[in-house]
C-alpha cells in the first residue's frame, strides 16, 4: 500500500461502494479538484453513492489519505481516454461557495506540501504540464477546480522540493514598513495587471493568508482596523505597491473587489 506520509488521517469506509479500480498504467500525473463545497467529512462519503473518488482529500488544513495511490481512484475519467489509469488526484475543501469557489491558503499549503512529496518520490516534474487541474484533462467537460490557485501551489510546491522554507512577508515589504496585518493608503495613483486605483485608495495586507485586498468602504475599514488594532494607515506610492505585489505576486491569493475598477 503506498499512501503519502504527510497524510495525518485516513478515512477508507466509502470503498465498500466500489467506486474506484481498473488498469493502472505508469503515474505521472497530479489532477487537483475541488469539492465544490465548504463543509468537513464531506468527501469522501459522497462517493458512497456516487461513482466517483480521489486518493487524498485536503480540509481543515489536514491531508487525508482515502485510497491507495496503487488503485485507481475515479476522478477525472473521460470517454476515449485513460485519464485515470497514470494520475493521482487530490480534492480540497473550498473555504468559500458559488460563484468564486476558493480555496484557503491553509488548504493550499497543505497541498503544495502533497504535490511536492508526491511529485518527488515518484519522480513526476513539477509543473503545469504534469500538475493540472481536472478541467484540463482529455475530454473533461467540467468547471472543476473552481478558485484553486494552482499555479501558487505548483510554483510553492518547487520551493518545498527545493527545500525553501515556508513563505514569508516580503522583502520589499518589511523594508516599506508593513506588519503582519498592515493598511496602506495610496498618496498617488496605482497602476498595474490591467487596473487602476484612484489615490487615496486604502489596502489591507495579511502576510499570513498571503492577500492584498481593496477596502472601499470607510466603515468596513473602521471595523477592521478595530478588530485587527491597527490604527495608523501606510502612505505608499502607486509604485510602492507595485513593487511589492510583483515580488510577491505568486503568492498573492486573490485581489478582492476590484471589478468595478477595471480600466
Amino acid at each position: 500500500m503506498t499512501v503519502s506520509k504527510l497524510a495525518t488521517d485516513g478515512d477508507w469506509s466509502w470503498q465498500s461502494s466500489g467506486h474506484f479500480g481498473g488498469h493502472r498504467s505508469p503515474i505521472d500525473m497530479i489532477v487537483l479538484h475541488h469539492n465544490a463545497g465548504t463543509g468537513s467529512g464531506v468527501v469522501p462519503n459522497c462517493w458512497i453513492n456516487r461513482q466517483a473518488s480521489a486518493h487524498y482529500q485536503i480540509e481543515d488544513g489536514k491531508i487525508i489519505s482515502c485510497l491507495d495511490e496503487e488503485l485507481v481512484a475515479w476522478h477525472c475519467g473521460a470517454a476515449g481516454y485513460d485519464n485515470n489509469g497514470h494520475t493521482i488526484g487530490i480534492e480540497h475543501q473550498n473555504s468559500t461557495g458559488d460563484p468564486s469557489w476558493l480555496v484557503s491558503p491553509e488548504n493550499q499549503e497543505k497541498s503544495a506540501q502533497l504535490v511536492a512529496e508526491i511529485a518527488t518520490r515518484r519522480g513526476i516534474p513539477i509543473d503545469r504540464n504534469h500538475i493540472v487541474r481536472h478541467r484540463e484533462m482529455p475530454n473533461c467537460a467540467t468547471v472543476c477546480s473552481g478558485g484553486l490557485n494552482i499555479d501558487w501551489i505548483v510554483n510553492r510546491a518547487k520551493e518545498i522540493a527545493s527545500g525553501k522554507p515556508a513563505q514569508t512577508m516580503p522583502e520589499q515589504a518589511k523594508k516599506k514598513g508593513l506588519k503582519k496585518m498592515s493598511y496602506i493608503q495610496l498618496t498617488s495613483k496605482f497602476q498595474g495587471f490591467g487596473l487602476t486605483f484612484p489615490k487615496d485608495s486604502v489596502w489591507e495586507y495579511n502576510a499570513e493568508a498571503h492577500t492584498f485586498r481593496y477596502i472601499g468602504n470607510p466603515a468596513a475599514l473602521a471595523a477592521l482596523q478595530k478588530a485587527n488594532e491597527q490604527d495608523d494607515l501606510i502612505p505608499w506610492t502607486g509604485a510602492d505597491l507595485l513593487t511589492v505585489v510583483q515580488e510577491f505576486y505568486l503568492g498573492v491569493d486573490k485581489f478582492s473587489n476590484i471589478d468595478s475598477f477595471k480600466k
